[in-house]
């Protein structure tokens, strides 16, 4: 199973993150709408 989702994840283009995304992710943090624990997901959001 682990295979496949690394095989399937190879085909994904990544995105450079740019500062107007850095910006928005301490923007979304700040907001307190999502815990501390997840800066990783408000970069995803951004």
């Amino acid at each position: 199973m682990a295979n496949r989702r690394l095989e399937l994840m190879a085909e994904i283009t990544l995105l450079e993150s740019t500062g107007e995304a850095g910006e928005l992710t301490r923007n979304i943090m700040r907001s307190r709408l999502l815990p501390v624990k997840a800066e990783g997901d408000g970069a995803h959001i951004a």
